[in-house]
């Protein structure tokens, strides 16, 4: 909305507000819609990531190990740190993460809001030396303060976008002026997926404060998991909601590419 004021805020800071404020808005879709096909693909997971029910089950060694982050992310008092350590071995495990790829955690991105310096900073990125961050990942910790993660994960994309540009400049590469980021926010070990359109006419009325004539509309998808009696996602901890949370991440790589 024009009229809304803008201030220059941190990523971490940024909310529901924001988006408006950047005509920012959240498309939900359906799974044909977002990953271009109704039928995703199988996941190419060790057995024991299928089939096993705790770390102790899986003969495998790399899933016993995620099986085992798996389980400390769902324990209430260790689960900021263990969600992104979760969520950083299940991008190698299923080789977002590969070599010249690699994980960053709490990396910080410097980025201009409203003509000051602020910083975001994703829980987790996936990066290139050359290229910068071709994928972000944001925990949401609306179960401690209440804030829905989405806008923050948005923020760092914006912060991404500029400093990618920032890499091309010191290299003399032609600026980019449209990148779409893949993004994660996880709730517990449940994932939603994004996929987060940046311009130039969003990242300069990002810089100056301003409203940017054009609407930007954001992809997203929720996968269909189930949640306990009390409303919690039990993310990947059910077996039934790991074989299709897996097949998701397996359709999302094609987003995950260099920008």
């Amino acid at each position: 909305m024009a009229t809304l004021i803008r201030n220059a805020k941190a990523g971490h800071e940024w909310t529901e507000y924001e988006l408006e404020a950047y005509n920012i808005r959240i498309d939900y879709q359906d799974t044909a819609t977002f990953f271009g096909n109704a039928i995703l693909p199988p996941p190419t997971v060790h057995p024991d990531a299928l089939n096993a029910e705790e770390a102790e089950d899986a003969h495998d060694k790399e899933t016993a190990r995620l099986l085992h982050h798996l389980r400390s992310a769902m324990i209430p008092e260790e689960h900021e740190s263990a969600v992104a350590d979760f969520a950083t071995h299940l991008l190698e495990y299923m080789g977002f993460a590969d070599p010249p790829r690699m994980t960053r955690r709490d990396k910080e991105l410097s980025f201009l809001n409203c003509g000051i310096r602020s910083s975001a900073s994703p829980d987790v990125c996936v990066y290139l030396e050359r290229d910068g961050i071709i994928l972000l990942v944001q925990e949401d910790k609306r179960l401690k303060n209440n804030v829905d993660a989405t806008g923050q994960l948005i923020a760092e994309a914006i912060a991404a976008f500029q400093y990618v540009n920032n890499k091309r400049m010191l290299h003399r590469r032609d600026l980019l002026k449209h990148a779409v980021f893949p993004g994660i926010v996880m709730i517990g070990t449940a994932p939603r997926f994004f996929k987060i359109p940046v311009t130039t006419e969003l990242n300069h009325a990002v810089r100056s404060g301003a409203f940017p004539e054009d609407p930007t509309v954001v992809s997203g998808y929720i996968p269909p998991v189930v949640a306990d009696g009390a409303g919690f996602a039990v993310g990947m901890l059910s077996r039934n909601n790991r074989r299709a949370i897996f097949q998701c991440y397996e359709a999302f790589k094609k987003f995950v590419v260099t920008i």
